[in-house]
């Protein structure tokens, strides 16, 4: 800005507006949210209206290190949408977590939701995606991820605690002693469907 063949061209303050009205350009083009949740009441908290919320986990087996990921899609009502488990295999749990994120990202695109909140218990994973850490920044799926966050849609990407992450941990206790590589969930299932319900009834009556 106080270069001075800059100067001679355009006054600071005209070329400090200018970029200004070029970062904001880019950031509105990329339409990625960060916001902090409301952690003043730990129960899952639905969506604002017209937006979906997804919720991701993940979960490990201790006899065999067989790690799967579990995803759960509710409507704005706190109406179940869609469940799902796929198993990743042999990798780090910070990868898992990714790999959750990424497919509940995949999921709620190819539903044609374009408002869309991912709540998941992991703060590190969180940073990644928010841009707010340059922790495997070179990664494909970390990539992967940011460029489907900047399709045509609004994502939003929350950290929240596990006790706001509940029925999709129950799920993930599910997705350990299921036997196929992955499923889809189109209703709750019953080890589920009371927690759901219990959060859906808590959080429209907050």
């Amino acid at each position: 800005m106080f270069d001075p063949d800059s100067v001679r061209r355009e006054s600071v303050l005209d070329r400090g507006n200018r970029l200004i009205a070029n970062y904001n350009q880019i950031f509105s083009r990329n339409k990625v949210h960060i916001i902090q949740p409301d952690l003043s009441e730990s129960f899952w908290k639905g969506p604002d209206r017209g937006w979906v919320k997804v919720n991701v986990d993940l979960s490990v087996s201790i006899t065999d290190n067989r790690a799967t990921i579990e995803g759960l899609i509710r409507d704005d009502r706190g109406g179940w949408v869609l469940g799902f488990y796929r198993v990743v295999c042999h990798c780090s749990i910070l990868l898992a977590e990714l790999w959750a994120l990424h497919q509940g990202l995949c999921r709620a695109w190819d539903k044609d939701f374009w408002r869309v909140e991912v709540d998941q218990d992991s703060n590190e994973a969180t940073c990644i995606v928010n841009r707010a850490s340059v922790a495997l920044v070179g990664s494909a799926l970390v990539q992967a991820i940011w460029t489907l966050m900047q399709l045509e849609w609004l994502v939003r990407v929350l950290y929240v605690p596990r006790e706001m992450n509940e029925a999709v941990d129950r799920l993930a206790a599910m997705g350990l002693c299921q036997s196929k590589e992955w499923r889809d969930f189109l209703v709750s299932p019953g080890p589920v469907a009371a927690v759901v319900s219990e959060e859906q009834q808590r959080w429209l009556k907050s």
